[in-house]
């Protein structure tokens, strides 16, 4: 990419959190008619559905129960749609590369905005749309006028200084602004037959009675317009321009992207759902709502997209955002094929597995496991913590290599904890690390005479795999879990066993499911009942149990 490119990228990455949302709001707003109209404050729950980005929760609250009734129906949500959308937003600016911003800017402008408004209005003869420029043979033919006409001259100097004005003009010069309705019936037919459009006597009247927009700096490609930028003379035009061309595409990209999330979320808490084109059509209206349109929490008042039933709006009304969607939901699944980052790759989050698990009637269904035990561990101190992957890669394995866990923070996090040692049924190592709080509240130390008495099985197999090599080091321990652990079969949660399914790890990185398999998921309490983590424990394929786990005597 060229170094310009990537210094205009890097320069408005940073402004998406100020383009796509206002930071805090006031508990009022002051309306058009001078009346203030209060809307409710974030509520706890709220809050934690946008603090762990909870697509499905926030879809369930607002998007499936939306209402538009009334003016106090729809601000009731303003504010938890908004900071919904700034969240997805910083995630997206975190989650992405500058050149993929860049990217999908470039994508929504060029082809989900400007080429279909390029053939439905500004290529179409019928329309009375010129684009972001009036060709020559028409502003030759104003200027001629403008000769003896003032309010036409005037028309003439606010087109040719609209980019140096931008600040106070806007991206749009309507019929009035251009000096056109300065022109006789004659003059105008005239204008606009020059300008290239056979409109007919009555279209013209009704351009120049409703005072439509005949100019829209916006219909251009996005380099032309990033070009345009870079030449404004005047600061704060070219500011507001600079930010206004980008602002526009990542808000697109934000409400398509919750969206995607939201399908591919509510998918996996139930195989059966998916949502239809039409669902998602009108969930992308939804969202424009609230941070598509250009008046805030005044959009009520002002956008009569925003207060109709969606039933109501003609099609043609809802075609452009639709289109930006496809285009926007399309090229997020080419990123994603290049392997984006966690929550852009499919990773089921813990807040959405957390949901999965608490949405769906388990009742009767989940079962109580102990791990095998006792057991050896090594025991992770302050001396050893950097020096133990080195040890285990002389065996011949790594941490996690069967559950295909990754510690992206090493052992340090696990100092005082330990190194638990099981095997899988073929004989191979399976080697983890015990969450510190884990190990204080649920293990307790145990001797090797218990290992030998009650886990004699595990023993040999420990001696004769490649960990008896470390079984004397002054590291090694035994231990005995204490506490029952809660599981279910992933495919009870709606998991497809024919699908792999990565999920985010409670302890960083991911966890993975193989396709054509099954595998657990542990379920980790709080003490008031709630989940507080839940992790992938592969399937031990001789007896059908979780790896290293038993079930409990007369609680299955």
């Amino acid at each position: 990419m060229k170094k310009k490119s990537l210094k205009f990228s890097r320069y408005y990455l940073g402004l998406i959190l100020s383009m796509t949302t206002v930071a805090s709001l006031t508990p009022a707003y002051a309306g058009p008619d001078g009346c203030y109209v209060y809307y409710k404050s974030l509520t706890k729950a709220q809050k934690n559905i946008i603090d762990n980005l909870d697509f499905v929760g926030f879809y369930k609250d607002v998007l499936f129960n939306f209402r538009n009734g009334s003016k106090k129906e729809w601000l009731d949500n303003y504010d938890y749609v908004v900071s919904f959308h700034k969240k997805t937003a910083e995630m997206l600016k975190k989650e992405m590369s500058n050149e993929d911003i860049l990217e999908l800017a470039r994508e929504v402008q060029d082809t989900g905005y400007y080429l279909p408004q390029k053939r439905d209005a500004i290529d179409n003869v019928k329309h009375p749309s010129l684009g972001a420029k009036i060709n020559e043979a028409a502003i030759q033919y104003l200027q001629e006028i403008a000769m003896t006409n003032q309010k036409v001259q005037q028309g003439l100097d606010s087109y040719e200084r609209a980019y140096f004005d931008f600040a106070e003009g806007g991206n749009k010069i309507k019929a009035s602004k251009l000096g056109l309705n300065a022109l006789t019936s004659e003059q105008q037919a005239e204008f606009f037959r020059l300008a290239g459009k056979q409109l007919t006597a009555d279209q013209i009247a009704k351009v120049i009675a409703s005072d439509d927009v005949v100019v829209n700096l916006f219909q251009q490609k996005f380099d032309d317009m990033r070009d345009i930028g870079a030449a404004i003379r005047r600061q704060p035009s070219r500011d507001l321009w600079n930010e206004k061309i980008v602002s526009n595409q990542i808000n697109a990209l934000v409400n398509s992207f919750i969206v995607s999330k939201i399908s591919k979320e509510l998918a996996v808490s139930n195989r059966y759902l998916s949502l239809t084109p039409e669902q998602r059509n009108k969930m992308i209206w939804m969202l424009y709502t609230y941070v598509g349109q250009y008046n805030g929490p005044a959009g009520y008042t002002a956008d009569v997209l925003v207060r109709s039933r969606y039933e109501d709006i003609s099609p043609d009304k809802l075609i452009l955002d639709q289109t930006i969607d496809r285009v926007v939901s399309r090229k997020i699944d080419q990123l994603e094929s290049r392997g984006l980052k966690l929550e852009l790759m499919g990773v089921v989050k813990q807040s959405s597995l957390e949901g999965i698990v608490r949405n769906r009637k388990f009742s009767g269904a989940s079962r109580q496991f102990v791990k095998v035990t006792p057991t050896f561990a090594i025991k992770i101190t302050e001396s050893n913590w950097d020096k133990l992957p080195n040890l285990l890669s002389t065996l011949g394995e790594g941490i996690g290599k069967l559950d295909k866990t990754d510690y992206p923070d090493g052992l340090r996090p696990y100092i005082g904890s330990i190194l638990n040692l099981q095997l899988t049924e073929t004989g191979a190592p399976d080697i983890y690390p015990v969450g510190l709080n884990v190990f204080k509240s649920k293990y307790i130390e145990a001797t090797r005479e218990a290992i030998t008495a009650n886990n004699g099985k595990y023993e040999n197999k420990i001696k004769q795999s490649v960990i008896g090599r470390i079984l004397n080091s002054e590291d090694i321990v035994s231990v005995l879990k204490i506490a029952p652990t809660e599981m279910i079969l992933m495919s009870q949660a709606g998991f497809d066993i024919a699908k792999a399914a990565t999920i985010q790890a409670p302890w960083g990185g991911t966890q993975t499911k193989d396709a054509g398999k099954d595998a657990y998921l542990a379920i980790l309490r709080n003490n008031d009942g709630s989940i507080k983590e839940t992790y992938i424990v592969q399937i031990d394929e001789s007896n059908g149990l979780p790896q290293s786990y038993i079930g409990i005597p007369g609680r299955q």
